[in-house]
């Protein structure tokens, strides 16, 4: 009975409560007025003032990676031609000038004529699961670098001698 106080009455305050666990932006990118609208979260979470009249392509651009703006419009061409979902990644700039990394999907949205109107779609935060990625790296590079694990490495493949059609990954028989 009390963990049923705890449960949102509403299908949509569930869907919220659900989009709060993840960092997850829902957008529409009008292709008539050129204009993107972004969820409450969304303006928030990519540390934007909000607009109800949503942003501009130009303005909304502002805030991705200069390197970004080619892929991200690429996505939109592909979009375009294939009416599926369409993912690609950027780093986008919060006002805060802290780089976010986004996995950003899209799908094109067609008028009963059949006529692109829009596209409709998600930017999650993948920063954390990038900067782990990064942090990975760094520690196999160190690693590599290191006398103690590089020995252990080298010493791995003294073990080795070529196998069936002179394979080199059959370990070798042990005495």
């Amino acid at each position: 009975p009390d963990s049923q106080a705890l449960l949102p009455d509403s299908t949509a305050a569930q869907l919220k409560l659900a989009g709060d666990l993840v960092i997850i932006v829902f957008w529409r990118h009008h292709l008539v007025t050129n204009r993107l609208h972004y969820d409450d979260h969304g303006f928030t979470v990519l540390g934007i003032p909000h607009c109800a009249d949503g942003l501009t392509l130009e303005d909304s651009r502002s805030y991705t990676h200069p390197d970004d703006v080619p892929k991200l419009a690429a996505s939109a061409a592909q979009a375009l031609l294939t009416d599926v979902p369409v993912d690609v990644e950027t780093r986008h700039r919060r006002s805060d000038g802290v780089w976010r990394h986004m996995l950003v999907r899209r799908v094109v949205e067609r008028n009963a004529a059949g006529k692109a109107v829009a596209f409709v779609g998600v930017s999650l935060d993948v920063t954390e699961r990038h900067q782990a990625a990064t942090a990975l790296h760094a520690a196999s590079a160190r690693c590599a670098d290191c006398p103690q694990c590089r020995h252990r490495h080298l010493g791995n493949h003294a073990r080795r001698r070529p196998g069936p059609r002179g394979r080199a990954d059959v370990p070798a028989a042990r005495p």
